[in-house]
């Protein structure tokens, strides 16, 4: 039937019908044909209401293309229907627009025409080698029919029958097989690739590719590398140096010389042939090197010759022309190895070493002389001698060119006895007082730069020495006020204190010393010297119970004694009437200073005790 005219372009637009939804699949049929006239357009347009026109694959189908004057038949699959189908054909313009149709057809649950499955695989040659893991080869399933795998040479590799995923067995050829026995509107089908497995590399290899040994080394093996536990057998390439046991590559030094030890696996249905080697070299022993002499003497700024040094393999043929000696000194300040000659720079002793460093036919040796360089030590400078802690003496000088050992000796300056002595290697000592039994008094120490054993020559040097210091075991400057006797404490200065026990509505601490409302506005204790290193100061501070008036506590210092720095105040307005308060301050940053404690304010009464001031 013509749809259209000249003037009108044509269109078929069909009744509502139903799909039942028990049908997935519903089929449109129908022939179509362009007017033959030469302008007529060859498209027409194609569509369904409530559902989707798709072609076999899946792909939404909204225009055909038609021939002049022919019929052409067309099918395509209803899908997605959403409700009542209505279906459309239309010509596209005014101008071209006139179209054919025949036996258009809707028809499902009969026995219609079956798609093929269309299964594939893009990769249809894979290679793998034996020991690699399982794979999947992606199949293409546009379908999404169910499908079974099959391998034809289990032995080779076998197939998960529903996954896919291929499990490697041996080397070998495969063909791995998708198939589809066909269902529903689907034809069946298959799709195959084939599989390559080859043999595996061994994975033989020594971490250690180059291996040095000396002709009196023991037997030894180089470790292999072999990941599959592959039956191997060793080999040298030059038995006259050494041989390898054939099963477990333990190698035995037979001379001097280079060989190549390898490890070789010949092949087997799993893997294929491989080998690792190591280069080894022997070196021959040196059986003497030594010099004519142990030891020289050299006077400073002077030389004298190199003892003869002698060098022999084991066969004792002298190797010095075959070989490199390099010397080096323990102290070149002191003595030095120069073309053959020994050059003495400064009194002392020093090891001079003569060194082979190993080729490709000798191994490394070394052998020393003693050197002496004869003279006066150089004496320790810059001796030091300070206390810690009121507990023990320390000492230290700087290091004296020569020196090996030091000398050292405490003496007292009063009696030039020698209150402790002894030798020490470093540069640094302490002494405890007690445990070194130093008694009280002034000292110097006296050190001496010594060799560690004597030698004809080389005499100790003059003594380096310290300024002197005085030992006291006493730390503390202390008043309990358990007396009232100020004039006890003749360590301190007292300035308008009054010498009092404690008034009964003071409780706690025994004794006290304390200003009195008899116009005693202001006082002072202070050390009658100056104090070194002074570390802390404390004491207990309180007012009388009755006392409401402003006053304040202070602990100062001093470099003359007169002019006076405060460090920090308490004031007794913040504490509890009748309530002892500690007071304790810092004082460790100064040095040299006179220490003191203060009050100001007012005359109202306060009462101090136990005043303790530690230093070092």
């Amino acid at each position: 039937m013509k749809f259209g005219t000249g003037s009108v372009a044509g269109s078929l637009t069909s009744a509502e019908f139903a799909i039942p939804s028990v049908y997935s699949t519903v089929k449109l049929h129908f022939k179509a044909a362009a007017w033959n006239g030469s302008s007529e357009l060859t498209t027409l347009s194609i569509s369904a209401d409530n559902a989707d026109i798709k072609d076999g694959e899946d792909e939404a189908v909204t225009s055909v293309t038609t021939a002049k004057g022919e019929w052409t038949t067309y099918d395509y699959f209803i899908k997605n229907v959403k409700g009542d189908v209505t279906l459309t054909f239309s010509a596209p313009n005014a101008t071209n627009n006139r179209f054919f149709l025949d036996d258009v057809l809707v028809y499902y649950g009969v026995n219609l025409p079956k798609v093929d499955a269309e299964l594939s695989f893009a990769v249809t040659e894979v290679a793998k080698s034996y020991g690699d893991a399982s794979f999947t080869n992606a199949l293409t399933n546009p379908h999404g029919v169910t499908v079974s795998y099959t391998s034809s040479d289990t032995s080779v590799a076998t197939v998960n029958s529903s996954t896919g995923e291929v499990t490697i067995v041996k080397p070998g050829t495969t063909r791995i097989t998708a198939s589809f026995a066909g269902e529903g509107d689907y034809n069946s089908g298959s799709a195959y690739y084939d599989l390559t497995v080859s043999k595996a590399e061994t994975g033989l290899a020594y971490a250690v590719t180059s291996v040095s040994k000396s002709l009196s080394d023991a037997n030894f093996t180089n470790t292999l590398t072999n990941p599959h536990s592959l039956s191997v057998s060793y080999s040298s390439s030059n038995t006259g140096v050494a041989t390898v046991n054939a099963s477990t590559g333990e190698v035995s030094i037979v001379a001097g010389g280079s060989t190549t030890i390898t490890a070789s696996f010949t092949t087997n249905d799993y893997y294929l042939a491989g080998e690792a080697s190591y280069t080894l070299t022997v070196k021959k022993a040196i059986k003497t090197m030594a010099f004519a002499s142990a030891s020289v003497d050299v006077d400073k700024d002077d030389s004298v010759a190199l003892p003869i040094l002698t060098i022999e393999d084991i066969n004792d043929d002298d190797i010095s022309g075959s070989v490199t000696v390099t010397y080096s000194s323990s102290n070149t300040s002191i003595a030095e190895e120069d073309s053959g000659e020994v050059l003495g720079y400064a009194a002392g002793h020093v090891t001079l070493t003569a060194s082979i460093t190993g080729n490709a036919e000798y191994e490394d040796k070394s052998t020393t002389l003693d050197v002496f360089v004869l003279g006066t030590l150089a004496a320790p400078t810059g001796v030091t001698l300070t206390t810690l802690n009121k507990e023990s003496l320390v000492a230290s000088w700087t290091t004296a060119l020569g020196a090996e050992s030091y000398s050292w000796g405490l003496v007292n300056t009063s009696t030039s006895e020698v209150a402790k002595s002894g030798t020490t290697v470093g540069t640094s000592l302490e002494l405890d007082y007690s445990a070194s039994n130093i008694p009280v008094g002034t000292y110097k120490l006296s050190v001496v730069s010594t060799l560690s054993s004597p030698h004809a020559g080389v005499n100790n040097s003059s003594a380096g020495e310290s300024v002197a210091k005085t030992v006291t075991n006493d730390s503390y400057l202390t008043i309990n006020f358990e007396e009232e006797n100020t004039s006890s404490y003749t360590d301190w200065v007292f300035d308008n204190f009054t010498t009092h026990q404690t008034h009964a509505s003071v409780t706690a601490h025994g004794g006290s010393y304390f200003g009195t409302t008899g116009g005693k506005a202001s006082g002072s204790v202070k050390t009658a010297n100056k104090i070194a290193n002074p570390v802390s100061i404390t004491c207990y501070v309180t007012r009388q119970s009755s006392n409401t008036k402003t006053s304040t506590w202070y602990i100062k210092v001093s470099s003359d004694g007169s002019d006076w720095t405060e460090v920090e105040s308490k004031s007794a307005t913040s504490m509890g009437q009748g309530v002892w308060s500690e007071f304790t301050v810092d004082l460790s940053s100064y040095n040299d200073v006179y220490v003191g404690l203060f009050y100001s304010g007012s005359t109202a009464v306060r009462d101090v005790d136990d005043l303790i001031l530690t230093y070092e």
